[in-house]
């Protein structure tokens, strides 16, 4: 059973927590640490977004962003639509073995006199932050890149709506300050459940080591819940994982607005919103792109493998993990 990304040939294509840092001298000799320099190397999981529950990916307007492609307009989510719950659950996972997670999402702050890398941790590492430290901005890129989700089916097929009306906080409809039943009415427009999206996950420049990686596949392995006012639905998106491929060069097709044509053209209608056909069309489409490439069945063996590490609170090589990129974050930030 294969446990780790670091088992399979994509461990090639990572980095190890050995090379996060270099040392430098300037012209005085003095020493001075900055991260790894960048080099040939990537890393794509790519992923099928499957809708089970009515979802909300709104914008300023009420509804979601589409983008015009193959002569028919497709849905759009970007990015923050994932990464704000895969960070939220990321900071429960190092919470749970108390590996980080120490502050709220999005309030990193780093008391004088205390070492950054107590703060900073394997989530700020993968999803990158920022915090403020001793008058200074911390600021840390993120490893991996996400791509925009793009529905495999037109926008007409995806979406629906209903209308509400708003109640008040005691829960009726009277208004108490104009002492009247309330006009606030509204419409909702939600992506229903059965639309698929297909998205990539990008790590380059050989930078994240193969612990980084399994935490992210750990992240991706239960549904959770996405978007905007979905609160009422829970869980709303379950991720498949079509494969993980590597090689020297990123390719045109991590860009879902040229995969998503090419998968159109290789499937017929009847399985476009099927999701191991759309899984395994991906797979075929990037596995003749790079050289490496590892499949879904064994992705779910490291996910369940490590899920399982989790759940009984004895992740060695996170503990690991989490030690050396504490001491990558002090060295680079406080020394």
């Amino acid at each position: 059973m294969t446990t780790s990304i670091a088992e399979t040939l994509i461990a090639a294509h990572l980095n190890s927590l050995d090379h996060l840092t270099e040392t430098y001298l300037d012209q005085k000799g003095k020493e001075y640490v900055a991260p790894a320099r960048k080099n040939l190397g990537v890393v794509t999981v790519a992923v099928v977004r499957e809708i089970i529950a009515p979802t909300i990916f709104k914008h300023e307007d009420e509804e979601p962003l589409t983008v015009d492609i193959a002569d028919d307009s497709y849905v759009r989510a970007t990015p923050s639509k994932f990464k704000f719950g895969e960070r939220g659950r990321a900071l429960e996972i190092l919470r749970s073995l108390e590996l980080g997670g120490v502050n709220a999402q999005n309030r990193i702050f780093v008391p004088k006199g205390k070492a950054s890398g107590d703060y900073f941790d394997m989530a700020t590492f993968l999803l990158g932050e920022s915090g403020q430290g001793d008058g200074r901005v911390l600021s840390s890129t993120a490893a991996v890149k996400y791509s925009d989700a793009l529905s495999t089916q037109p926008e007409a097929f995806c979406v629906d709506s209903t209308f509400h009306v708003r109640g008040s906080e005691q829960g009726t409809l009277f208004d108490e300050v104009n002492k009247k039943n309330t006009d606030n009415l509204f419409s909702r427009i939600f992506i229903k459940p059965n639309t698929l999206f297909v998205q990539t996950l990008t790590f380059t420049g050989k930078v994240a080591p193969a612990e980084i990686v399994d935490l992210l596949l750990a992240i991706l392995a239960s549904p959770k819940a996405y978007g905007g006012q979905t609160s009422v639905t829970g869980v709303n998106v379950r991720t498949h994982i079509a494969g993980v491929f590597g090689g020297d060069f990123e390719v045109a097709e991590n860009a879902p607005y040229v995969l998503l044509p090419e998968l159109l053209a290789n499937l017929p209608e009847d399985e476009i919103q099927n999701v191991d056909a759309v899984k395994q069309a991906v797979f075929d489409i990037f596995s003749e792109r790079y050289p490496s490439a590892v499949g879904s069945e064994v992705i779910e063996e490291i996910q369940r493998a490590q899920l399982d590490k989790i759940q009984s609170r004895q992740h060695d090589e996170f503990t690991v993990a989490a030690t050396e990129i504490s001491e990558y974050y002090t060295r680079y930030f406080d020394k």
